[in-house]
């Protein structure tokens, strides 16, 4: 039997949102799914400017509970939380740090909430500790979750199959907020010939 395990921590709801797409998508694959909360008590009730400076001091963060499940038990196993401060969720990073994991037997992926971008090193903190490249990831934008659950609902889709798959991914240029297409005079630039394009260099 086939099993995944989704960890989240959610301090706003909206992780829970995404969170609970995940666990559909995975059941719809006819994966048996797991799921843990991260609890952390002390964290509730404190307004974002606080826990930013937080982590931005290298404030440690208590968990209610260690982990309740084995990663090394299940094939796949997904990780969600907010960003803080452009940085890895400290609460998180607590689970990931109290956990083992078996980056043979199982496949890796992220889903990390955020309003714009800068949510990279979310991405590369579980890569370390887990010690496998994820084999899929995503960013969900905040507006996205209130204003566009289709979109949400794509990225999920993408972010599970490339887990069942077990590839090596980067998020897909369109879903980096803001992220900008190439101008025509950028294209045209861009077909130019090595030679002229190094002359105009030297010239600039």
């Amino acid at each position: 039997m086939v099993r995944a395990l989704v960890v989240y921590y959610s301090s706003s709801g909206t992780t829970k949102q995404v969170a609970d797409v995940v666990v559909a998508e995975l059941q719809k694959n006819n994966i048996t799914t797991v799921v843990e909360v991260i609890k952390c008590t002390k964290a509730e009730g404190v307004g974002m400017a606080r826990q930013g400076f937080r982590c931005l001091t290298g404030s440690k963060y208590v968990l209610d509970n260690p982990p309740q499940n084995d990663p090394r038990e299940f094939e796949f196993v997904l990780f969600g939380s907010p960003v803080w401060a452009f940085n890895v969720n400290p609460i998180l990073d607590e689970w990931l740090k109290a956990a083992q994991f078996d980056p043979i037997k199982t496949n890796f992926g992220a889903f990390i909430q955020c309003m714009g971008t800068k949510f990279e090193k979310t991405f590369t903190e579980i890569e370390k500790i887990t010690g496998k490249p994820l084999a899929a990831k995503t960013p969900v934008f905040s507006k996205e979750v209130k204003k566009s659950p289709e979109i949400v609902a794509k990225k999920i889709e993408d972010l599970v199959k490339g887990v069942i798959q077990g590839g090596t991914a980067q998020p897909a240029e369109n879903v980096v907020e803001g992220a900008v297409a190439k101008t025509e005079e950028t294209k045209k630039e861009d077909d130019k010939p090595e030679d002229v394009k190094t002359e105009e260099a030297k010239t600039e």
